[in-house]
């Protein structure tokens, strides 16, 4: 019989000791039936699901079911698997034993998951303000998923042995605030190539400057890594790009129906790995 989604996620929040604090108080938070509780009282259910929303979610209308259903299918072809894998790889190279580690930004858990399977006796929680995105991550029932905002992470602080955090924002104060002393932040952001065939299309440009001069006064930079391929692609992959891309957030339904009729027939993943630790 097939276990309950709420009942691993207790499982794995039992085997999580002092992992989440409270975020309107700061205080520890622990199992209470099927809550999450402070001893100030508040109190937040898990749902049946398996996850718990820690904080307000984000608007559906930008980050909604559709958007996330896209992206499991485009992880699922395969085209950010060398990524992911780099990742894992990099992870084992720290040697952390039982790795606590936080996917901030995770989305639909696509490498969580990954990195839950990949590296082992590890615990990986992961974190989104989008609540259908979480919900689909519980897929991965060897993760811990929450509904939280990465600019105030609901961790006890010096937590985590590894953060993750993948194109998406960062919020270095408090990377560094939840991360042990001697903690690895792995931040991977756009290459100038990267998607260049949407990009060239739509005539939008792409700069990392900015991204990488940020993480540069942040942090200590141990390593970068520049990762790029190409691959093909089919219409129907073309149609997953288009709708999970930032790139096509502003365009109308029928914008995107034209885009998905041009004749782009391969895709370009342009990344650079950042391995980083506090200064």
């Amino acid at each position: 019989m097939l276990k309950k989604k709420i009942d691993t996620f207790i499982e794995n929040i039992n085997h999580c000791d002092k992992a989440f604090i409270c975020p309107i108080c700061k205080s520890q938070l622990h199992i209470n039936n099927k809550s999450l509780e402070c001893n100030s009282g508040h109190c937040y259910n898990i749902s049946k699901k398996g996850f718990v929303v820690l904080n307000e979610p984000s608007s559906e209308a930008l980050y909604g079911e559709n958007l996330f259903l896209s992206r499991r299918n485009v992880f699922s072809s395969g085209y950010y698997d060398n990524i992911a894998e780099k990742i894992i790889s990099i992870t084992n190279k720290l040697s952390f034993p039982e790795a606590k580690i936080l996917d901030a930004g995770c989305g639909e858990g696509f490498y969580t998951g990954r990195i839950a399977s990949g590296i082992s006796s590890s615990i990986c929680f992961g974190i989104d303000l989008s609540k259908s995105a979480i919900a689909r991550a519980t897929d991965y029932n060897n993760c811990i998923f929450s509904v939280a905002d990465l600019s105030s992470l609901p961790f006890a602080d010096s937590y985590f042995d590894v953060i993750v955090n993948i194109l998406t924002p960062a919020c270095y104060n408090e990377f560094l605030r939840v991360l042990k002393p001697n903690g690895v932040l792995i931040k991977v952001i756009p290459g100038k190539n990267y998607l260049k065939e949407l990009r060239n299309t739509l005539s939008k440009a792409y700069d990392n400057d900015n991204v990488l001069k940020h993480a540069y006064e942040a942090m200590n930079i141990i390593a970068q890594d520049e990762i790029s391929y190409t691959l093909p692609l089919n219409q129907t992959n073309l149609k997953d790009f288009i709708s999970m891309s930032p790139l096509t957030a502003n365009l109308s339904v029928k914008e995107k129906e034209l885009l998905s009729q041009a004749p782009i027939n391969e895709i370009t993943i342009d990344l650079i790995i950042l391995t980083c630790n506090r200064k």
